[in-house]
């Protein structure tokens, strides 16, 4: 008996000291931006991977805020690759508005080639004069989420059929859903028409633009992206599974050993990831039910 209390009160305690540090690192960081070195101004490319949960709609918000009043900065582009948006319909309009109000534009690229935007991506990514990189998707769009008083139907509005069907880029620019077709970052900057370049010949002496501003790309921090990655479906579900079976087995063996600790943070993952998407919470009873009938198996074969 004693053995089983100090497994339990281990397994509550690790649980709780992993969920402080996850907390504190999900925590984006505030740092002061220094002014941009270029005299001929900054471009800051923020680069938004995965779906759009809270960590990435805090980051974004972040990323972009924070350079819109810094002397030298010329325009913020959001580099898209989402498969959706797990926020709330009131949350993904609040980070829409921060963004259309900031004083700095705030223009969207889908690419690079093979990215795509849909679901609440689609329609995030609408409402910032989007262009698209070639082989790239949009649509999948669902019960619209934007207030269509505000911003309209940005996107099925063309066609209704997007809330179920994905388009490519080009179809995406003949119904005026996406500006263009930029093939690289480079070239959305350029087209935007609000950043210093120059007029210049390549080798063959064609004419072309070249940008004289300064590229900086931010991402996700390496802490951070790995809770971002735990609030994908298939790493949440994983991470329940390998927490229970591990938990189990720790739970029913002598000592406190590398499979508890494994599974405690597997478990603080699967939590974390859970209340990011959205949840049937009778159908995780059901897993935790299941977990504990398997429970009860285990100790009516473990001989006495």
């Amino acid at each position: 008996m004693r053995t089983v209390l100090s497994r339990t009160i281990f397994a509550v305690l690790l649980a709780l000291f992993s969920s402080l540090g996850v907390a504190a690192s999900a925590r984006p960081a505030s740092a002061a931006v220094a002014p941009c070195p270029n005299e001929n101004g900054c471009v800051r490319a923020i680069t938004v991977n995965g779906f759009i949960d809270q960590i990435n709609a805090d980051f974004i918000r972040r990323a972009a805020s924070e350079v819109a009043d810094v002397p030298g900065y010329s325009a913020i582009i959001l580099v898209i690759d989402s498969e959706g948006s797990v926020i709330s319909a009131e949350e993904l309009n609040d980070l829409v508005v921060d963004l259309v109000d900031l004083p700095l534009k705030v223009t969207a690229w889908v690419g690079p080639s093979g990215a795509q935007a849909l679901g609440g991506a689609a329609e995030l990514v609408a409402a910032l004069e989007p262009s698209m990189a070639p082989n790239t998707r949009i649509g999948d769009v669902g019960v619209p989420q934007l207030d269509q008083q505000r911003f309209g139907d940005l996107v099925t509005s063309t066609d209704t059929s997007l809330r179920e069907t994905v388009i490519d880029n080009d179809e995406a620019e003949q119904r005026s859903l996406s500006l263009r077709t930029d093939a690289i970052l480079g070239d959305h900057a350029l087209n935007r028409g609000d950043v210093a370049f120059k007029d210049v010949t390549d080798d063959e002496g064609r004419p072309k633009r070249e940008l004289l501003t300064t590229n900086i790309t931010i991402g996700l921090p390496v802490t951070t992206q790995l809770l971002h990655t735990a609030a994908s479906p298939a790493v949440a579900y994983l991470a329940l599974a390998i927490a229970i079976g591990l938990l189990l087995f720790e739970f029913f063996t002598a000592g406190v050993g590398v499979a508890g600790v494994v599974g405690a943070i597997c478990a603080v993952m699967a939590g974390y990831g859970l209340a990011e998407l959205p949840l049937r919470w009778w159908a995780l009873a059901l897993c935790l039910f299941s977990a504990f009938a398997f429970a009860i198996d285990i100790q009516t074969a473990i001989p006495r």
